[in-house]
């Protein structure tokens, strides 16, 4: 899992590079060139979403999220074990929600095209997709990982 998160870190990494290069050029082209492009705007927005949604599992598999953790702290360690546990189903049950509802989304309006780049629904929203698989993934590791006794 350790390998998988590492990849999706580094994609996550690019995809950054790529917005802050295109964000610049579109920048410099409009000060200095009185020119810009019309796609940069619906390209800049696609890929901070899936920067976004794709490092969201690698903060919820490090356990780096924001959390309130002034219950679970109270805790005994069993308990705390336990509710931690239920904390990651709910997550893991709220990804397995979206999923479903992507696939019908995706059925409707799949083909949808967007405005300036002409690209489909399916393609725009595959991050968030990849990155709730993902995440389920993590959740699944994760109480292993509490199991094992080797979690954060």
């Amino acid at each position: 899992m350790k390998k998988i998160m590492q990849g999706v870190e580094l994609t996550a990494v690019f995809i950054l590079l790529s917005l802050s290069g295109i964000v610049i050029l579109q920048v410099v082209l409009r000060n200095f060139f009185n020119t810009g492009f019309v796609w940069v705007e619906e390209i800049s927005r696609f890929l901070l979403l899936s920067m976004v949604l794709i490092s969201a599992p690698v903060v919820f598999y490090r356990s780096e999220h924001v959390k309130f953790d002034l219950l679970s702290r109270k805790l005994p360690s069993a308990k705390r074990k336990v509710h931690s546990i239920i904390l990651i189903i709910l997550v893991m049950f709220f990804y397995c929600v979206y999923i479903v509802s992507h696939f019908l989304l995706m059925k409707n309006s799949g083909n949808v095209l967007s405005p300036s780049l002409n690209i489909p629904n399916k393609y725009f929203f595959l991050s968030a997709l990849l990155g709730a698989v993902v995440a389920v993934a993590a959740g699944v590791s994760r109480i292993i990982s509490l199991f094992r006794g080797t979690d954060k």
